[in-house]
């Protein structure tokens, strides 16, 4: 017999299959078929490179690094030689992931310290000159992330990337609650005519999505929803609650971490239209309507949806779980939004919790933005800011007295690439269509609609695009030299996964993304 012919989206599986040096671990006819991994360990830089670039790990900040003209100059040589180090290794090395995503976060900052300094007149044509160079810099440091080709080795390891492979083979479209593929509307449809009409498949794989608040997972949902066959959790924009195992450290080792994260893979996969019920939570028509609209039942779900952390300990590494998260350059986000510049950060490695998001005291700490705490202006801004084109952004609302709760380390940063590489598929913000293309892909999805940027961000231009947002608030240079510091580890964490979706899109056939500082829609 001829062999049947392969559905798009599993073409799209296959392109991301190509041989690996690495062993897989021998379990699956489809152990072959997995993405090249790096033989080094995830973490791991060469010695050809780790002395140039090493130095930059050490966090920078405005008041020290960028505090004279030498100052500058003296970290954009550092830089220079890190550039030339990668430039003279190619691309044959899962450091690089590590590696241009920290130089581009240096670049971002170093720019942004010349760009304050040049309106001081003692020194504004040196530091024009500095920006200039760091404009350079960062060229020639786009050019070598978009130098990546299909065949650039992850730095993840083989037995994640067999488990990825797994999950995407047994997962097919609607397979878990059985639902007809000509059904859509989600879980408010459930108890209707969208019952299961085939036998629920509780074994093949769930995606997982990890929706940060104010990223675009809204209008995935909606996707979703119209679009798609799928069950989801009935609550409020699907948000699915599940609770870590009692204990969790992400120190503990070999089976202790092995037998906490099968606890919570567990609990993941079991998960049923009554998924977590929680009385009372969010149940006003504002955010989705009352929950007896909503489907109830034991059919496992399709679909969940995190917002805007996932449970501490996840993603796990599962042949069960399609795991998909959408990214966002922390700096404009944190310009226009009243969350905590490492906002990005503390929701991947678990520290925020929905019923207490991370508002502004971060900022008041910010050295240009210190005389407005004096001045207490913050309180003058109405909760409901977004209908005035006039009034302050979100995070002058408030009253600066609250300590900053976390302090993030390179020890965080670590832990959340190492999630990172959990996601099968990731998609930036900035350039969400040729993500949703992604999705699609890798998803099976029946259809793929083009959405608009004004989906994304509402009637309210003033709050998107650096340049705007900085005229619109009256800011000046160094309130954005402030805000680059302030979100530095985020930051570096937003282009590690920028080069991982970049490495997805090509083995996908997709267009890459932009490979600047800053995406094109937010300069």
């Amino acid at each position: 017999l001829a062999p049947a012919a392969r559905q798009p989206h599993e073409e799209a599986r296959a392109s991301l299959a190509t041989s690996t040096s690495a062993t897989l671990p021998p379990a699956s006819p489809h152990a072959a078929n997995a993405e090249p991994v790096a033989a080094n360990a995830p973490n791991a830089w060469s010695s050809s490179y780790y002395s140039s670039c090493s130095g930059l790990e050490q966090p920078m900040y405005r008041t020290a690094a960028g505090r004279s003209v030498d100052s500058i100059k003296h970290w954009l040589g550092v830089s220079s030689e890190c550039l030339a180090a990668l430039n003279a290794t190619g691309r044959h090395e899962s450091a690089h992931f590590h590696a241009l995503p920290l130089l581009s976060t240096r670049l971002l900052q170093l720019g942004a310290y010349a760009s304050a300094m040049s309106a001081l007149p003692a020194v504004g044509v040196a530091a024009t000159a500095l920006q200039k160079k760091a404009d350079g810099l960062s060229e020639r440091a786009a050019a070598l992330s978009a130098s990546m080709d299909m065949h650039q080795p992850l730095p993840r390891s083989a037995r994640a990337a067999h488990a990825m492979s797994l999950a995407l083979q047994r997962h097919s479209l609607c397979s878990r609650s059985g639902r007809p593929l000509n059904c859509t509307g989600g879980s408010a449809t459930a108890a209707g005519t969208c019952r299961a009409a085939r036998p629920p498949q509780p074994n093949a794989s769930m995606h997982a999505h990890l929706h940060l608040t104010h990223h675009g997972g809204t209008t995935l949902l909606g996707i979703i929803l119209r679009d798609t066959c799928s069950l989801i959790t009935p609550r409020c924009a699907a948000i699915t609650y599940v609770d870590s195992p009692p204990t969790w450290n992400v120190c503990w080792g070999g089976e202790m971490m092995a037998a906490k994260q099968r606890q919570l893979e567990a609990k993941l996969v079991a998960l049923t239209a009554n998924a977590s019920a929680r009385n009372g939570h969010c149940c006003s028509a504002r955010c989705g309507g009352h929950e007896p609209a909503y489907a109830q039942g034991n059919e496992p779900i399709d679909v969940a949806f995190f917002e805007p952390a996932l449970p501490i300990g996840a993603p796990v590494e599962s042949d069960q779980i399609v795991w998909t998260t959408i990214m966002r350059h922390p700096v404009p986000f944190a310009l226009a939004h009243g969350f905590i510049p490492e906002f990005m950060l503390s929701s991947w490695v678990g520290h925020v919790q929905r019923s207490h998001l991370p508002h502004s005291a971060a900022y008041c700490d910010l050295p240009s933005l210190k005389p407005l705490r004096r001045a207490r202006r913050l309180l003058k801004a109405s909760s409901n800011h977004l209908n005035d084109t006039a009034a302050l952004p979100i995070h002058l609302q408030d009253d600066c007295t609250r300590p900053q709760r976390f302090n993030f380390t390179r020890a965080e940063l670590t832990h959340a690439k190492e999630l990172a590489l959990s996601f099968a598929g990731i998609a930036l913000l900035e350039e969400y269509n040729e993500g949703l293309s992604a999705f699609c892909k890798l998803l099976g999805w029946p259809t793929c609609p083009k959405v608009a940027s004004k989906q994304l961000r509402g009637h309210h231009a003033e709050h998107h695009g650096i340049a705007n947002m900085m005229r619109t608030y009256g800011y000046g240079p160094e309130v954005l030299a402030d805000f680059v510091d302030a979100a530095q580890l985020s930051t570096e964490l937003y282009y590690f996964g920028r080069e991982l979706y970049r490495a997805q899109q090509l083995r996908l056939g997709l267009p890459p993304p932009s490979p600047g500082l800053i995406p094109p829609a937010e300069r």
